[in-house]
């Protein structure tokens, strides 16, 4: 939750919509914690995965370098580990040539939707493992 807390500080004069949805889904998120409806572990990959998404500008969005750079600042002051362990299970899948869980499917499509338009060994390799968790 940090990194989105940093990024929308920096961010308010930009994104003022933006800022006003994480403020509304913190408190949510807040609140279901504080009522033991939902696991942590739950929140967390869910919170993940948005600052995956978070990572991915779209085409022709205002203020994308500061965006971009104020983004990667936050994740590496609050949770530097997070892009080290997304490349770690990234690697593991393509090694071990399958995917194993439903958040590692989650982690391919990422880097499908990241790496596309540049084709590469890689991004074969990563439409295969998807692939063949779709066909499952």
């Amino acid at each position: 939750m940090g990194v989105f807390e940093r990024y929308y500080a920096s961010q308010s004069e930009l994104n003022e919509a933006g800022a006003e949805v994480w403020e509304s889904y913190k408190r949510q998120v807040l609140g279901l914690l504080a009522a033991k409806m939902v696991k942590k572990s739950v929140i967390a990959a869910g919170l993940e995965q948005g600052l995956r998404e978070l990572r991915e500008f779209p085409p022709g969005a205002k203020q994308v370098g500061p965006a971009a750079v104020a983004l990667e600042r936050a994740i590496e002051l609050e949770y530097p580990e997070f892009l080290r362990e997304d490349e770690e299970r990234l690697s593991k899948a393509l090694k071990r040539g399958s995917i194993r869980t439903e958040r590692e499917y989650y982690l391919v499509r990422h880097a499908i939707d990241r790496e596309e338009g540049s084709p590469s060994d890689r991004l074969a390799a990563l439409y295969k493992l998807a692939d063949n968790f779709d066909a499952r």
